[in-house]
């Protein structure tokens, strides 16, 4: 009966996907294994073990039956893939901790629209932009709608609606409601990216 290292010498002649096929059937739950060991989800570890055979099946060609074994082999690409996603993960954490600290930072407190005066502000706007401004962010109609219904261009509904919320912010800037900059940048934002 030949060996695990004879077959996979004898298939690696043949072809990737028969060698491969062999190895996975031989050695994938122990790759799994070792991956769910390492990583914290059967997910991750999941990944890691389908990333471990794709990488044996585009270097097959370079396993060196003088340098060690295929199980060896094997071995040392799981753990390196495994490294590479646990440094993949910790990247993604990093990430996600500083934007979720710069979403706190920005909105601390909720706060209080009728403390804002906010209606009264939009009302003593030119009609063009208060009327605008009702539509869009009071009644909840889109800036297509909104065109529709005021009869004019979409694109000067955006112009006016970006003009309007400018004209907002102003209002605002000497006061010290950072809260409200924020929300009406993303109001720009959106508008900018509809």
């Amino acid at each position: 009966m030949k060996s695990n290292e004879q077959i996979v010498h004898d298939l690696l002649g043949a072809d990737a996907d028969s060698a491969v096929e062999y190895l996975y059937d031989a050695y994938g739950s122990v790759v799994f294994g070792l991956c769910s060991k390492m990583l914290k989800t059967q997910e991750d570890a999941q990944d890691a073990t389908q990333d471990v055979f794709i990488k044996v099946w585009k270097n097959w060609n370079r396993y060196d039956q003088d340098q060690g074994s295929v199980f060896n082999w094997l071995m040392v690409i799981t753990r390196r893939t495994v490294y590479d996603q646990l440094r993949s993960i910790r990247s993604r954490s990093e990430r996600r901790s500083v934007l979720q600290h710069k979403h706190k930072d920005a909105i601390e407190e909720p706060l209080a629209v009728e403390s804002l005066d906010l209606k009264s502000h939009v009302h003593a706007l030119k009609s063009e932009y208060a009327e605008l401004i009702d539509l869009l962010y009071i009644a909840g109609h889109t800036q297509a709608e909104a065109s529709k219904l005021l009869k004019i261009p979409l694109g000067t509904v955006k112009s006016r609606s970006r003009r309007a919320l400018d004209m907002l912010r102003e209002i605002y800037v000497g006061s010290e409601l950072k809260s409200v900059l924020l929300a009406l940048s993303s109001l720009i934002l959106s508008l900018w990216l509809s």
